[in-house]
């Protein structure tokens, strides 16, 4: 009996003891999560690229501490953003393919498998804006939580931006004129702003419609609310395009076209520890 008894309470001694050993260790590391969570609620952590072992990588920067959420042999670029989620371009097949990541939960999902994509926003909610090459010019995709579709077609369009439920674009025609146009997610509506070079760079923050061609930033004098409510015809200024311009914005290499609508795929990204806090 007393040999039994000394097995039963042995065990449960030593469980104790671990249990009393790691949870300082377990309380910390919620609590860092907790707080990066409370962080990305209303802030945005700082991103950067690496070159590791010969390959330029993602990370994010947390309480003074980089987290990578790359590892692969492979280049990534142009990283973007906002609350708990980051987008960025990685290089399959030596073109561009977009990747979306999420902070918290530490898993990335790709969004495009074929074509030159590049430039991606990503918004607070985390949908994705980006340009991609169609045929012969650049055309805006879009990424929804569930699905990826083509905006635009026709007219080239590019200089995309995200801000909440706005995705706004330049189209340019083959007169060279530029025209602002802004893009409802929830409606799935789209609205000419204005014509001219300073349509050339639209954005919308806070509701406000911000224009910039060659220049400094100026504000529109109408909201989104306006134009969507108003469903005015686009204002036009003065438009003046180089040659030089066009054929800039126009260079890139042909490939195969961006199928208009891609189900996103789990990728797997390298296990990344829990930042600690100095």
């Amino acid at each position: 009996m007393k040999k039994i008894l000394i097995a039963w309470i042995v065990p449960v001694l030593i469980s104790i003891g671990l249990f009393i050993a790691i949870q300082p260790v377990m309380a910390q590391l919620g609590g860092q999560v907790n707080l990066l969570e409370v962080y990305l609620g209303t802030g945005n952590v700082t991103i950067g690229l690496e070159n590791r072992d010969g390959f330029t990588q993602v990370y994010y920067e947390f309480n003074g501490e980089k987290v990578f959420i790359t590892a692969d042999n492979r280049n990534h670029r142009q990283p973007d953003s906002k609350g708990d989620y980051i987008v960025y371009v990685g290089d399959l097949n030596e073109v561009g393919q977009i990747f979306l990541y999420n902070i918290l939960s530490g898993t990335t999902i790709q969004l495009t498998s074929s074509g030159i994509n590049l430039k991606p926003i990503v918004g607070r909610s985390g949908n994705v804006a980006w340009e991609g090459w169609v045929e012969d010019r650049w055309q805006v995709f879009f990424y929804d939580g569930t699905s990826v579709k083509q905006l635009t077609d026709g007219d080239a369009s590019f200089n995309v931006d995200i801000d909440g439920d706005y995705i706004s674009y330049t189209r340019r025609d083959i007169t060279g004129t530029y025209r602002s146009v802004v893009y409802s997610i929830s409606t799935n509506e789209a609205k000419e702003v204005t014509t001219g070079i300073s349509s050339k760079r639209p954005k919308v923050r806070n509701g406000k419609i911000i224009l910039a061609g060659t220049g400094e930033e100026e504000e529109f004098p109408l909201t989104v609310d306006d134009i969507f409510l108003l469903d005015l015809s686009p204002l036009t200024i003065p438009n003046e395009v180089t040659v030089e311009e066009v054929a800039l914005e126009l260079e890139a290499t042909p490939s195969a076209q961006t199928e208009t609508e891609i189900t996103p795929t789990p990728f797997l990204t390298p296990e990344s520890e829990t930042p600690t806090s100095e």
